[in-house]
This record gives structure tokens, C-alpha cells and sequence, in this order.
């Protein structure tokens, strides 16, 4: 009797303490599995882009910024003022480097060119970019 009371005991302080134990694969407990949900999507992210924001450039100029956090290259896609961008992926190390030039037709404009990521863990997207001038 006193052995069934400590499991009891036991049992249920663990329950307690580790509600969602069993309930998911993906989110053990203190890895994201509770709060807002984008703890998960911390190493998703976009760096070193250039030319630097709200630099002046010619149309058609060539773009480039760092990835990480996405899978595969067809996670990334690019646009520039909403336009569609025929971007190059290019898998290194732990990241990935996107390459691409601004649509020519864009001329004494800002446009923002815009990366969007599907990261490693399900719905988890980043979706980041930057501003550029675009000369005649």
C-alpha cells in the first residue's frame, strides 16, 4: 500500500511538473514547447546583405545576403517590390548564400528586396529583406 501511494505520489508530481510529456515529438519540455511559439524559429534568419540597406543602385543590380535555418534551397524564396526574383542558391557550411539581380524594368524607384524562409520546424517562417534605391 505504501509503495502504490509513493508511485501515486511520484506519478502525479511529474505529470504536474511535465503536463505535455508524451503529447509531442517535435517540442520536448523547455524547448519551445510552450509560450508563443517562436522559440523554436530563433536560428532562422537573414544577414549580411548587400549592397546595404537604402544604398543607391542601377536596375538590374546584383544582390546577395546570407540564409540559415532552412532546409533545403527551395525553402527560400526572393522578391524585390513584390516582384518575383530568379534568385541562386548556393548550399555552404550551415548556410545558404542567395545571389540576384533587381528586375531591370525597375527604374527611379525604391524596392525592397524581400527573403522569405521555411525553417526546419513546421510553420515556423522567417521573412526579412531590405531597401534600395533604384537610379535611372
Amino acid at each position: 500500500m505504501l509503495k502504490e501511494s509513493i508511485r501515486l505520489v511520484i506519478l502525479t508530481s511529474l505529470w504536474l511538473t511535465y503536463p505535455k510529456i508524451g503529447l509531442t515529438v517535435e517540442h520536448p519540455p523547455g524547448h519551445g514547447s510552450s509560450g508563443s511559439g517562436s522559440a523554436g524559429c530563433q536560428k532562422v534568419g537573414i544577414r549580411n546583405m548587400k549592397p546595404a540597406a537604402l544604398s543607391e543602385v542601377a536596375a538590374g543590380s546584383e544582390f546577395s545576403a546570407i540564409v540559415f535555418g532552412a532546409n533545403f534551397p527551395e525553402d527560400i524564396e526572393v522578391t524585390a517590390k513584390k516582384i518575383p526574383v530568379a534568385a541562386t542558391v548556393a548550399i555552404k557550411d550551415d548556410f545558404f548564400l542567395v545571389t540576384g539581380k533587381l528586375p531591370a524594368d525597375l527604374h527611379s524607384t525604391a524596392a525592397r528586396v524581400n527573403i522569405k524562409i521555411k525553417g526546419k520546424v513546421a510553420n515556423c517562417t522567417e521573412e526579412n529583406g531590405w531597401l534600395l534605391k533604384i537610379t535611372n
